[in-house]
């Protein structure tokens, strides 16, 4: 089974289709969002499961043996957001908890990071993946800082073999259109 928050989205229905696409059977989506058939036919929804964000850590306590990866693309994306607290409750400890879930369970986690994350770009925007350059980035505004604690809070683990998950990608998404 795959999960994918957000999966209603943009970019997660895209994911979504691209899974089905090459075969995959056994999604999960979890999104605030009804799925938009735009982006993917009625009969490929027939291996498509939804389950409210609200249930989502209950149904992936009940189902941890059968998930193989979670891909995390659920967020409080609106970079006007004056909620400090709602952006960090979605953006930053809810990542941190399928973090940790997927540390414990050996389970492939794959998450939405921004390009919000690099600031006004004064430092560039290298890929570099430690503690000692990303300290050096300043992002904007809240939905950037959210993204940013997460990405060291991450690497950090990584880098002190605190918590480690074997296998997980962050990925920088600069605007989409």
């Amino acid at each position: 089974m795959i999960i994918i928050t957000g999966g209603a989205g943009f970019i997660g229905s895209n994911i979504v289709k691209t899974l089905i696409k090459n075969g995959k059977k056994d999604l999960v989506i979890s999104d605030y969002k009804r799925l938009n058939n735009n982006f993917i036919s009625s009969s490929d929804l027939i291996n498509v499961r939804m389950v409210p964000p609200d249930s989502l850590s209950k149904f992936i306590i009940s189902t941890k043996k059968n998930i193989e990866s979670i891909v995390h693309m659920g967020a409080v994306t609106d970079t006007t957001e004056k909620n400090i607290n709602k952006v960090l409750d979605n953006n930053y400890y809810f990542s941190m908890k399928l973090f940790d879930f997927c540390a414990d369970y050996d389970i492939k986690l794959i998450y939405a990071s921004s390009a919000s994350t690099y600031g006004d770009g004064n430092m560039g925007f290298e890929d570099k993946s430690n503690s000692k350059y990303l300290s050096t980035l300043k992002p904007l505004n809240a939905y950037g800082w959210s993204k940013h604690f997460f990405d060291r809070r991450v690497v950090r683990l990584f880098e002190e073999r605190k918590k480690f998950l074997k296998n997980w990608a962050g990925l920088k998404f600069f605007n989409v259109y």
